[in-house]
């Protein structure tokens, strides 16, 4: 198979580093500044590098508001696609960008959340009633930024996103959706911007129901420690999971049962340890995933009602 990798950033060199872990040779990378550091194995594609045929998969990892015009040509090529979250910086974008598929399989968007154990792990636990009828979810993604992301894309609302809930927030919309489908209704919203002052809304909180239950989504630009964390609460117990690699400490999934302190110990030396991992592999896992039997990967159709959720949220705020 040929691939082209379209951007050679942070997320397009995990994609090219996964692929020749995978043991793919046939890697070709189209970026405006192509970093020198690359495998020697990889290709450079020009604008004649695909002409008379065109590649199998196309991997698209650019600013947000480029991502469309990416998509047109590779849907066009018959190419199949991965284009990394979100899926465009609006509900209307997301379907603008659904409309040039020749067929929904023929797109798919990179949530290498979906791929951490500790989630992976917390899904089936809940698919699996570990926690009784559930009460409330928490949950917790604070980033504090670089300083010197104040003159990057990501900052800015046209080539970016326009709050923090489509990005990086939108993975845990992801991850809600995946674990409860078409449940999620928004409640309540409240924004608060200032510090960055690039017209982006820097950290929100919103409330859900999902079949009853509370879902408390926190999300930030301007924590200046990194947080990861998701609370799971239940009638016969709790899962909590933290961390996801790097700033944010290692994954740690930990289960604990109602009124375990009743066996003489503290209730926090009940608990179990489930998951410790520091999640270096996740986009490993979801690129073979993907070219394989994608069978937790993020589908077109999936990740359009994941945005269709996000326009809801958002007109929420206030």
């Amino acid at each position: 198979m040929n691939f082209l990798v379209i951007g050679a950033g942070l997320i397009g060199q995990e994609r090219i580093k996964a692929l020749l872990k995978l043991g793919y040779k046939n890697i070709y990378v189209h970026d405006t500044d192509v970093p020198k550091n690359l495998d020697k194995n990889i290709k450079i594609a020009d604008k004649y590098t695909f002409k008379s045929k065109a590649p199998d998969w196309v991997f698209i990892a650019v600013p947000h508001s480029y991502t469309e015009p990416w998509v047109r040509v590779a849907a066009e090529w018959g190419s199949k696609i991965l284009v990394e979250k979100p899926f465009g910086r609006n509900y209307q974008a997301a379907k603008e960008i659904y409309s040039h598929l020749k067929y929904p399989e023929q797109l798919f968007v990179g949530f290498n959340y979906r791929f951490y154990p500790g989630i992976n792990r917390l899904c089936e636990d809940i698919v699996f009633n570990k926690f009784g009828k559930i009460i409330s979810i928490n949950m917790t993604l604070g980033h504090g930024v670089k300083p010197e992301d104040i003159s990057s894309w990501k900052l800015n609302t046209f080539d970016g996103s326009s709050d923090c809930l489509l990005d990086p927030a939108i993975h845990f919309l992801d991850i809600i959706n995946m674990m409860f489908p078409y449940a999620a209704k928004p409640l309540f919203g409240k924004y608060w911007g200032g510090f960055w002052n690039t017209g982006i809304k820097e950290e929100v909180h919103m409330l859900y129901d999902i079949n009853g239950f509370i879902v408390n989504l926190q999300t930030s630009l301007v924590r200046w420690k990194s947080e990861f964390r998701i609370e799971v609460n239940g009638t016969k117990g709790y899962g909590v999971v933290t961390g996801k690699g790097r700033s944010y400490g290692e994954q740690r999934y930990v289960t604990g049962e109602r009124w375990a302190w009743k066996k003489g110990k503290k209730q926090e030396d009940t608990e179990k340890l489930i998951i410790q991992s520091d999640c270096s592999d996740s986009f490993y896992l979801e690129t073979k995933s993907l070219l394989s039997l994608h069978i937790n990967n993020c589908t077109a159709i999936q990740a359009l009602e994941t945005m269709k959720l996000y326009d809801k949220s958002i007109r929420m705020l206030s």
